[in-house]
């Protein structure tokens, strides 16, 4: 089993329009610092035909947040505090899956306690973003828009390069904003989880 550091992150994707004008969408996400396994990433790159491919692998959490002018030193100060109340906890990306209509492949995170606890916390935080669904599909895409991304095929080749590799063992111990802008991401904000 492989062990990686990871980042529970706010990603603020930026899209700017033809006129002017931005568009914002903004994500929670459990995110590897280190130690991902070997040719992952480039795998990712390979297979994920999308902008968001820039972001590591990552599961999302919460799916709509702050724009990024209100995103005030008393939203950031509120999720230090939540990020505080929680300690870094342990998971394994392990099943692979597909979501063919979106033409996704993706791994699963287990257990998915922590993410709920976490998403919870994030809507008792910021109550205006709780969706209608009680948990999001918790997630962490390796190919995605095009015609094999959730094909039979490629998921046997992902098994059969990474079959050493599985499950992955990581760990989530912090909270971070990422802004995207134009297909350029940014590091905004990193708040460290606590002792729980």
């Amino acid at each position: 089993m492989i062990r990686a550091r990871t980042r529970v992150i706010l990603s603020l994707m930026l899209f700017v329009s033809t006129i002017g004008c931005i568009m914002f969408r903004r994500t929670v996400c459990i995110v590897p610092a280190s130690s991902v396994p070997k040719g992952l990433e480039v795998f990712r790159r390979n297979h994920i035909h999308h902008p968001g491919s820039a972001i590591p692998l990552h599961s999302t959490i919460i799916g709509e947040f702050f724009d990024y002018g209100d995103l005030t030193d008393a939203v950031l100060a509120r999720l230090e505090r939540l990020a505080a109340a929680f300690g870094p906890f342990e998971y394994v990306a392990e099943s692979v899956c597909a979501f063919p209509t979106s033409r996704a492949l993706w791994l699963s995170p287990s257990p998915q306690g922590p993410f709920e606890k976490i998403t919870e916390a994030l809507y008792g935080a910021f109550p205006q973003f709780r969706s209608d669904r009680a948990f999001p599909t918790y997630h962490m895409t390796v190919a995605y828009n095009s015609e094999e991304s959730a094909s039979e095929e490629l998921a046997n080749r992902f098994l059969e390069e990474f079959k050493s590799e599985m499950p992955i063992g990581l760990v989530a111990d912090e909270l971070a904003i990422y802004g995207e802008d134009d297909g350029n991401w940014a590091h905004l904000f990193s708040a460290t989880f606590g002792d729980g």
